[in-house]
């Protein structure tokens, strides 16, 4: 069979969904209690979707809570990469 190849085609990545992303956060709380402050600022920005409304709340200064999210954007996406890999840990 020949293949057809549609230049408008994107490769397709699966995303984790956010029950996936929640359990994960509570099972690394459960591994190390320090995760704490991480784990409730991305829940935070999780819920209200903008930084600004997440420094409101906290007043936490926005560079601080913009490091926090880069941060825990790696570390879901590396953990979905695991996962996603067969390598959960």
């Amino acid at each position: 069979f020949p293949v057809t190849i549609d230049p408008n085609d994107e490769e397709y990545y699966e995303r984790p969904s956010m029950e996936w992303i929640r359990e994960t956060l509570e099972e690394e709380l459960k591994r190390n209690r320090d995760f704490w402050y991480n784990k409730g600022i991305f829940e935070l920005y999780l819920e209200h979707k903008k930084l600004e409304h997440v420094h409101r709340l906290t007043k936490i200064p926005k560079y601080s809570l913009r490091d926090t999210l880069k941060e825990m954007k790696k570390w879901i996406n590396n953990k979905w990469i695991d996962y996603t890999n067969g390598k959960e840990s």
